[in-house]
Formats: C-alpha cells, structure tokens, sequence
C-alpha cells in the first residue's frame, strides 16, 4: 500500500486586487463589454487621424537663413552677409548646432535645434533679430519655409503646345503658385526652370553719346517716371473728388515715351536712344522633362506637422480646379510625382504583415493552449487593446515618434491580457505552468463542480512574435482530485 497524500492546506486567503478585478468584471459584463466597445471605437477614430506617412519625420527643429546677393562672389558675400547673420544669430534659445554655406551670390544659414522644441517658438526668435542685422543696402535676408528634409510630396510639370517656356513661367509665378500656398498644410511651391520674363531696354551707345546722357540718368529717369502720385482731394458741390496721378508704366509704348532730358526745348525720349523689348532674365539653369528641353516644374513641400494624406486631396482638387477653370485650354498642369500612391502602397504593407501577425498570434496560442476557445478569448483582448495605442493621436504629430503605422501598432508592451488560470474539478492546489516561460507555482482554489477563476499578478515573459513584443500569459489546466493509490 502506498504512503498516503499530504493533507492540503485549506485555509482561505485574502482575495489580491487582481482577484478584486476580475471578479467585478465578471459581474459586470454588461459595462466592461460597453467600455470595451468605447475604446474600440475611440482607436478607431484616433486611427483615422494619425499621421501615415511612407517616410517619417526624424528630424530636429531646422531654419534656415536664405540671402542672396546676385553678382558678388563667395568670399564677399562670406564677409559681409553669411558672418553677421552667424554672429547676430549666437546664443538663440534651445539652438544646438550652426552652419553656413557660401556660394556665389548665395548665402545659406542652417540652425538646428533641441529636439521638442516648438517650431513656432524657433522661427520668432530668428525673425526677431533679422530687423538687427547690419547687411549691404538693397540685402534682405529670408526664412525658408516650414518644412522638414522629407517634406516634398508632389511635383508636377506645366504642358502646353503652343506657349513658350517663358510664358508658362509667367503662369506658374502669378497663377498657380500663389492658388497652392493658399491651400492649408502647403509649406511652398517652387517654381523651377522656363524664363522670367523682363521689360529690357537695349540702348545704343552712340545714340547716347550724342545726347549728352549716362547709363545712369536713364536708368534714374525710368525710375522716377514709373509711380503713381497722390493730389489730395478737393470739395465741390458737397462731395469730395480725390485727386491722383497715373504715371506707373505698364506697356512697351509707355517705356518708350519716358522723358530722359530736354535739349534745347526738344524733349528727348527713351525710345531715340534705344529700344524696349521684352526678354527673359540671365538664366543660371534650366529644367527638362522627358524628350523637352526647357520646361517649367512646380515643386510643392508639405509643412511640418500636417497630415500628408489630407493635404494631398487638397491639392489634387486644386490641380483639377486649375486644369478646368482658370488656365487656358492649352495650358495644363500634370502631376508626374505623387506620394499619395507610395503612402497607398506602404499602408497596405503594413496592414498584411499585421494581419498575419494577428493570424500567428492566434495560431500559436491555439497551438500551445490546446483549446480553440481560450486562444481566441486571449486572441481577442490582445487585438482589443490596441485600440488605446492610438488613442490620443496628438501624441504622435508631434515630437520626434516615428509616424508611421507600422511603427506605432507595432508596439505591443502593456497591452497583453492578464494572467487567468482556470481549472474545473474539486479544490486543490496544482502548479500552473506558463505557456510561453518559465513554471510557477500558484495556487487555485474553487468550488467542486464549477469553474474557478484567480489572477494574483500578472505572470509570464515577453515573447516576440510577427506583430511584435507582446505579453500574454494565459494558462488553463484540468486537475482531477487527489486520490489514494491502494
């Protein structure tokens, strides 16, 4: 006859709070299935705000310092602008780095800064001590857009058969550029290549010579002959007529008629010593597209901040109100890069791998557990709390998180459901083992003939599957009751 069992201990022990939460969760399904059901849908609704982009922004505030000075070389412009713009901007708040670079007739300053810092905040400070520079007359330094490295989100080439490049450069500096900086989330829209177009005045050096004049008193004549004036007003019949005169040139024939001196009671016109044409400025590059040699490109960056998506049907209805309602018939605006197709594409990536992740998920629980129903009880809470990762989505426009999808619902620490052990049979004491660790001995107690439940702690490791780092300890184990063997 074998040794007789150790008489098990008994004696109640005081419920943990764990034991406290569950047990008033089951007595109150009907709210936890409701609250549950908020989240869900809250998750869902911070899903669909979350900034999805196919490249995220990890890059610390930026400003940049933009001077130009056409017709000076590097090293003037390295003394006299890219210097006292460096020394005028030391010792700005939260500010990390400086650098500069020098070109011809180009002077670019580059501040970086803290990362967290408001962009807002960055700029201002900036902007406040532009106004104290002292630069060369004529030279006015500019900020570069709010924008990060990886803001370029559309690009799009002007067509038309019978305009001239720079004609359709004229369209796209007065026309179309301003109609996309007005729309929300448009950070700029640079215009490159064609030709900007110039009211020249090609003089003829004899002829100037012979009237006694200068290059410089024609080009002061031009500018004092091109303005209009203001005379006050007067009263008359108890109304007031405001008086002005009109003398801003608008034509070539206007130009030609501007007065330069007066010899002998004979005024002497523009137009005897020269002639007015209309050309393009000194060009330093030009832009091809395809098989054509000279075309005109936009380039529309995204500012920092906004969501990429919802900015892009702003500007792909822009582009259609254009096409159809305020350009020419012959002149048309065509997209040839749009990320909102690479955005498409990356998103629907991300979805299938965590869809199969979630099918893994399931499987291996099914697989270790040995019971259909419980894996997919645990299944289920470790899809349902997702639905808080989401949730605020502020959270995730701002500061320096990866802002993609993939990333965020990738994150699955502190999600993973609570340990519950469940056993059906009389009460005893049993080891529960961990289905994905190490063993720990817990102990059970429930009712002969009906079900137990009791989750002390939570228990287990961390286990990394396809959809990430997730934490789940489920464990479910049938005892019989201790018998003697005769």
């Amino acid at each position: 006859m074998s040794e007789p069992l150790p008489p098990i201990d008994s004696a109640p022990r005081t419920a943990s709070l764990m034991n406290r939460v569950v047990a008033s969760s089951l007595r109150q399904r009907y709210l936890v299935v409701l609250l549950t059901l908020v989240l869900i849908g809250a998750g869902t609704r911070s899903l669909e705000r979350l900034p999805v982009d196919a490249y995220p922004d990890l890059s610390p505030p930026i400003v940049e310092i933009i001077t130009q000075w056409p017709g000076h070389a590097a090293e003037e412009v390295e003394r006299l602008i890219t210097v006292p713009v460096e020394v005028g901007m030391n010792g700005i708040p939260q500010m990390t780095t400086q650098r500069s670079i020098t070109l011809y007739g180009l002077s670019d300053v580059i501040l970086t800064y803290h990362d967290g810092t408001d962009n807002s905040f960055a700029r201002q400070e900036v902007f406040n001590r532009l106004s104290s520079l002292s630069l060369p007359t004529g030279v006015t330094p500019s900020v570069s857009p709010l924008s990060s490295p990886s803001g370029l989100i559309y690009r799009y080439v002007l067509q038309s058969s019978d305009r001239s490049p720079m004609e359709l450069k004229t369209f796209e500096d007065w026309i179309i550029e301003p109609a996309y900086k007005s729309l929300a989330g448009v950070a700029d829209d640079s215009g490159f290549g064609g030709g900007t177009m110039q009211f020249q005045v090609l003089l003829d050096p004899a002829k100037i010579a012979g009237v006694g004049l200068s290059v410089l008193q024609v080009e002061a004549a031009l500018a004092a002959n091109n303005g209009n004036a203001g005379g006050g007003f007067y009263s008359q019949g108890g109304q007031f007529y405001y008086v002005r005169g009109l003398g801003r040139l608008e034509t070539l024939e206007d130009i030609g008629d501007v007065v330069l001196a007066v010899n002998n009671g004979t005024p002497v016109l523009l137009k005897n010593v020269g002639r007015v044409v209309i050309g393009i400025a000194p060009r330093l590059g030009e832009f091809g597209f395809e098989k054509q040699d000279d075309c005109v490109e936009g380039v529309i960056l995204l500012r920092t901040g906004d969501k990429t998506q919802d900015v892009l049907k702003r500007v792909e209805a822009k582009t259609k109100q254009l096409n159809e309602q305020v350009l020419p018939k012959d002149v048309k605006i065509v997209p040839f890069y749009d990320r909102t197709d690479l955005i498409k594409l990356t998103t629907q990536v991300v979805e299938q791998n965590l869809l199969r992740g979630m099918l893994l998920v399931i499987v291996i629980l099914i697989f270790f557990l040995y019971d259909f129903r419980a894996g997919l009880i645990v299944a289920v809470t470790i899809r349902g709390g997702d639905g808080g990762k989401y949730f605020p989505p502020d959270r995730f426009a701002k500061g320096n998180p990866p802002k993609r999808l993939g990333n965020c619902a990738g994150r699955r620490r502190g999600s993973g459901p609570p340990v519950v052990l469940r056993r059906r049979g009389d009460r005893g004491q049993f080891p529960a083992d961990l289905c994905f660790g190490r063993a720990v001995r817990h102990t059970v107690q429930a009712d002969g003939g009906h079900d137990g439940v009791c989750a002390d702690r939570f228990l287990g490791g961390h286990t990394d599957l396809a959809a990430g780092a997730v934490r789940v300890v489920y464990a479910r184990r049938r005892a019989r009751a201790p018998q003697r063997r005769v």
